[in-house]
């Protein structure tokens, strides 16, 4: 499969993982059922769910949409955060959590590590695989909120669900049509995001409906290179800089088309240059000064 039909396959099986995990926890697109019919277990999830589902249902004006709109949210919040966790991994920011390995035992490493100190999660569905992850969250959430348990849309599905989106995000670099090293990619996020949305794009395009202003985002959301973000940049704030100094060493060092011969442009200080950053990885703009003043930053 393609990086996209991963991701597409992903999101579906989030998607069904919290509509069943939902559904036990009493909350249903047409009825929420009374805490005292639940068992004990899912009463404090339920609870904080609850609050989440009602202010959803007193926005949408309905509790279908409500409903849909928290399947959402419980989903792309799950998916980012094991995506974040991949990319971490393969980074060495951290010891692989759902990354597997036969010499740990078809486990992660941490979680080989985590069964040391926690022998009693063998014997726990999946080998303690929901306690093992949430107490994993709960780490990383010291730095990164997303990973933090009383993140709004923190939820769970069971231990064999997640061991099933555990192992369709480990199939993604397994897979020969995907890039090797995918989760080293710089992109791979952006096309991550991308793909995430598609089924939104789909949906849209087949309803025929009129694309009106809180819909543009869905059929707008492209995710751009960093090439062509480079080239972007190079060649309007580069060439920018080049017709006020032509013989600046610039020319050589980034491609910008068509470089002027001779200044067509008042001198203008660095500092009241003001930019406007539509591309997220445009912050790439920032790399000019230090070009700027290895020429002497008396030219601006």
């Amino acid at each position: 499969m393609k990086l996209a039909e991963h991701v597409e396959h992903i999101r579906q099986i989030i998607d069904q993982a919290f509509r069943n995990t939902l559904g036990r926890m009493g909350i249903t697109a047409t009825v929420l059922q009374p805490l005292e019919n639940l068992s004990q277990q899912f009463h404090l999830d339920r609870i904080r769910i609850e609050d989440v589902f009602e202010n959803f249902a007193a926005e949408t004006g309905s509790v279908a949409d409500a409903y849909e709109k928290l399947v959402e949210e419980l989903t792309f919040t799950l998916f980012n955060r094991l995506a974040a966790l991949k990319v971490m991994e393969a980074h060495g920011l951290n010891s692989p959590i759902l990354t597997r390995s036969s010499q740990h035992g078809d486990r992660s490493f941490a979680h080989f590590l985590w069964l040391e100190q926690n022998p009693e999660g063998r014997n726990e569905e999946q080998e303690g695989l929901l306690p093992f992850i949430e107490e994993q969250l709960n780490t990383l959430s010291a730095d990164i909120p997303l990973f933090s348990p009383q993140y709004p849309y923190h939820l769970l599905p069971t231990a064999i669900e997640l061991r099933d989106i555990i192992d369709a995000f480990n199939a993604v670099e397994k897979d020969e049509q995907v890039e090797a090293d995918i989760w080293k990619s710089d992109d791979v996020l952006g096309w991550l995001y991308e793909s995430y949305n598609n089924y939104k794009k789909a949906a849209h395009k087949e309803s025929k409906a009129k694309t009106e202003y809180n819909k543009v985002s869905i059929q707008s959301q492209v995710y751009t290179p960093g090439w062509v973000v480079k080239f972007l940049v190079d060649n309007s704030l580069g060439k920018l800089y080049l017709e006020m100094f032509p013989d600046s060493t610039i020319k050589e060092k980034y491609k910008i088309a068509n470089a002027p011969a001779k200044p067509n442009r008042e001198r203008k200080p660095l500092t009241e240059i003001r930019l406007i950053d539509i591309i997220m990885q445009s912050l790439i703009q920032f790399n000019y000064p230090k070009s700027y003043c290895a020429q002497g930053c008396a030219e601006i």
